[in-house]
């Protein structure tokens, strides 16, 4: 019995980690801004990077946080892009779902944002650090 149990929950496990990657890969955020000609290491507006994923998500809403980095950039960066998906992988609007844990954007939409890319963000923090 026990060994039956470890094998279905093994299963379960391996089924939400394929299902994972498919939905990064259908979802590669980095790829949708790319299809928009946003590219790492420009400043862009909100509404150019919220079109964007909006667009390649069938319309919903994306949340987008930016996060300041001035000692580098002296602008705000790209931090993360939210979407939400249901429990039965459908995307949503965030307002769709109950989630005491929902995000707001914090990204203002009159103010550039910087969009890093991660090499060139490790990079220059590295710069910075051994200015010190």
């Amino acid at each position: 019995m026990f060994d039956l149990l470890q094998r279905n929950r093994y299963r379960v496990i391996q089924k939400f980690y394929k299902k994972s990657l498919e939905l990064f890969d259908k979802y590669s955020l980095d790829a949708i801004l790319r299809q928009a000609d946003i590219t790492p290491g420009k400043n862009y507006t909100y509404q150019e990077i919220f079109d964007a994923v909006s667009k390649r998500i069938d319309g919903k809403t994306p949340i987008i946080e930016c996060g300041l980095f001035d000692k580098i950039w002296d602008s705000v960066i790209l931090s993360k892009i939210w979407f939400y998906l249901d429990k039965n992988l459908n995307l949503v609007d965030p307002t769709d779902i109950d989630n005491p844990f929902q995000r707001k954007n914090s990204c203002k939409q009159d103010q550039l944002i910087y969009y890093c890319d991660t090499q060139g963000y490790i990079d220059d923090v590295d710069r910075y650090y051994e200015s010190l």
